[in-house]
């Protein structure tokens, strides 16, 4: 339960309550029904850890990272599940990493001198007694490919005679291009003031206008400090860890801050999570907050293999009467390595259901199905299945309330159920 989710009894506290759902009885629309945004959990090679990250699909990218490879293992799902998602919708995503992830951080003393290291996330950053400032990747990146600079040059000083410099942060990709990330004029006076009359103090400039750098500083030395100009200080010693490697615990880190952001997404989504405990959590957000979940087992499992696993997800039940599980046991062409992948269709389902949602304006009582033809193409290259000769057995599927799949009319393989979490024989 958050504050953000949708009670069914009131107690002392001020608040709305709504009695269990019943379909037949919603006839009355709102304003935004027809409207979806969707939400997740995910391993990404970019984004600041267990913090809510709004994607598009114009920035998902920029925000989360170059899309990791098949040969990272399961992790290199989520982005592709995003990828599909954001072909309808914007979204939400909470970054879950390991335990030995660490952020570069560049420190410098009182006369200028840099000193360089990395601390995991989470850490509280202390100066020692001869360190001045400190300034830190914040985005969440490694910084090791594409790797980062920081240039520091001395600037004219301001009206008052505040000191004052240019941080320029430079990104260098594997091929040798070099592109400038942004640069700010920065002091080490808290009164001192940019040419738009803004305050520069450096860890306040660099929170209010920098999308990638944070800084520190040591109160004792900072009136005293130095700077000097120094080029292509290099970022190093970030890291990823090994994020084939999530802890459960890290992964419910990630629901947690999923389950307390303040934002009302129609949808969660598996986003390639394979963890049980944390895929009945997201599922509880789903009940909580009376919300569609798209969920996926496994698809390296084999049909047999994949109805056991809906069991262990712990969405079966009539409190998720909302939530879908999938499984896609077909290979396809990867869109960025043009190897053969496989992945799950958390993305593509929530794109079917959001086409459908845009279909009609507001309509109470009713929906279109994530299903079928004409919303639930799944559009992946060159589909391959994994066991050519395990053949499904539909009516287990359907007892297991496992969604299955088929081929089109057109040829091209569809989402072909909508199958709910519900022991009832109820579908969306």
């Amino acid at each position: 339960m958050s504050q953000y989710s949708i009670q069914q009894s009131l107690g002392n506290a001020s608040g709305v309550a709504v009695s269990p759902i019943n379909a037949d009885a919603t006839l009355s629309t709102g304003v935004v029904l027809n409207s979806s945004l969707w939400a997740g959990i995910g391993v990404f090679a970019r984004g600041k850890p267990f913090t809510v990250l709004a994607v598009t699909e114009s920035n998902y990218e920029d925000v989360l990272g170059e899309p990791l490879k098949p040969s990272s293992g399961s992790q290199f799902e989520p982005i592709r599940h995003v990828y599909e998602a954001i072909q309808q919708t914007s979204g939400y995503v909470v970054r879950a990493v390991p335990d030995d992830a660490k952020f570069p951080i560049i420190m410098f003393d009182e006369s200028g001198e840099p000193a360089y290291s990395a601390l995991p996330y989470g850490s509280e950053i202390e100066l020692d007694s001869g360190e001045a400032f400190a300034i830190y990747v914040d985005d969440g990146d490694p910084c090791i490919s594409p790797t980062r600079e920081l240039t520091i040059e001395t600037a004219t000083a301001d009206s008052a005679g505040n000191e004052r410099f240019l941080l320029k942060l430079t990104q260098t990709t594997s091929l040798g291009v070099v592109t400038t990330l942004e640069t700010h004029t920065v002091s080490l006076a808290e009164e001192a003031k940019d040419d738009m009359g803004r305050l520069c103090y450096l860890p306040t400039a660099l929170e209010a206008r920098s999308k990638y750098l944070r800084a520190v500083v040591n109160e004792e030395l900072i009136s005293t400090a130095k700077v000097t100009n120094k080029k292509s200080l290099a970022f190093t010693g970030g890291t990823n860890g090994d994020q084939s490697n999530i802890s459960t615990a890290a992964y419910l880190r990630a629901v947690k801050v999923l389950n307390n952001a303040p934002y009302m997404y129609t949808a969660v989504l598996g986003l390639g999570c394979y963890d049980n405990a944390a895929i009945t959590a997201l599922g509880n957000i789903c009940s909580d907050r009376l919300i569609d979940g798209f969920f996926d087992v496994k698809p390296t499992l084999t049909y047999t293999e994949a109805i056991s696993a809906v069991e262990d997800t712990g969405l079966l039940g009539t409190d998720y009467v909302s939530c879908a599980v999938y499984h896609f046991p077909f290979s396809c062409k990867d869109k960025w390595t043009q190897s053969r992948v496989v992945f799950g269709l958390s993305g593509a389902a929530y794109a079917a259901k959001a086409r459908g949602v845009k279909k009609n304006s507001d309509v109470g009582g009713w929906h279109y199905s994530p299903a079928g033809e004409e919303r639930a193409v799944i559009a992946r290259a060159s589909l391959q299945p994994l066991y050519p000769e395990d053949t499904p057995d539909e009516e287990a599927m359907v007892k297991g309330r496992l969604n299955k799949v088929s081929v089109g009319t057109s040829g091209q393989m569809i989402i072909d159920d909508a199958l709910t979490g519900t022991v009832a024989n109820s579908r969306w």
